[in-house]
């Protein structure tokens, strides 16, 4: 059996996000597959390369009537070409969240909560 090896629990989510990379203003639109406290997991239509530093500009819904925009910075961490060949899944590390966005991070960490409550 593989053992996981995952820093924090992943949540699914279907949200968009804007990504910027560092040192260039056009945002590319990409769709959110999960997200943790440390990074998040997403589709787009281009490659990226591992290493690249990028803004993220993230829409969350924290309940049915209250929206909180932030705009955080991370790096992609990994790029894997989809199976149907059209667009690429990245892997993207959070830069301290905890400390750029505490309340973002409460937010996501508080999902396991919301989804999973015992």
């Amino acid at each position: 059996m593989e053992e996981e090896r995952r820093r924090a629990k992943r949540y699914p989510v279907c949200t968009e996000a804007r990504i910027t990379m560092q040192g260039n203003a056009s945002k590319i639109v990409v769709s959110v597959q999960d997200i943790s406290t440390v990074g998040m997991k997403c589709r787009v239509d281009r490659s990226f390369n591992a290493g690249d530093r990028i803004e993220i500009d993230l829409k969350v819904m924290l309940s049915a009537k209250e929206t909180m925009d932030e705009t955080i910075t991370g790096q992609i961490v990994w790029t894997v070409k989809t199976e149907d060949d059209t667009d690429y899944f990245l892997g993207i590390e959070f830069h301290g969240l905890e400390k750029q966005s505490p309340k973002l991070y409460d937010s996501i960490h508080g999902l396991g909560d919301f989804l999973f409550p015992a």
